[in-house]
């Protein structure tokens, strides 16, 4: 589980992303822990790109967004049947993915 994620973002819209990973060194051993970083980075930065939507991570729980906003990456699609909640989620995504695209 990432402890910490960056989102960049340009114009109100997400460009990019780094996300920061700690590996629990108690309960695994270093060879264990080797194999695991060989799968899993500690540091990731991904660069956004019109084939995958990207949000903040959890912020489609707030329906009090930050001046209204909600970013995600220029071509996000809404998927309404991905959300949890209905109202006032669901409503505020949309008018904050609106007020960016205005």
């Amino acid at each position: 589980m990432p402890f910490k994620t960056i989102y960049h973002l340009n114009n109100n819209y997400i460009s990019r992303t780094e996300t920061f990973r700690k590996f629990d060194t108690i309960n695994f051993s270093k060879n264990e822990l080797a194999e695991l970083k060989k799968y899993v980075s500690e540091y990731e930065l991904n660069i956004c790109n019109d084939s995958t939507n990207t949000e903040i991570e959890f912020y489609y729980h707030s329906f009090a967004k930050m001046n209204g906003v909600y970013p995600t990456n220029k071509d996000y699609k809404y998927d309404p049947n991905y959300y949890y909640g209905d109202i006032p989620e669901n409503k505020s995504i949309i008018n904050g993915i609106k007020k960016i695209k205005n």
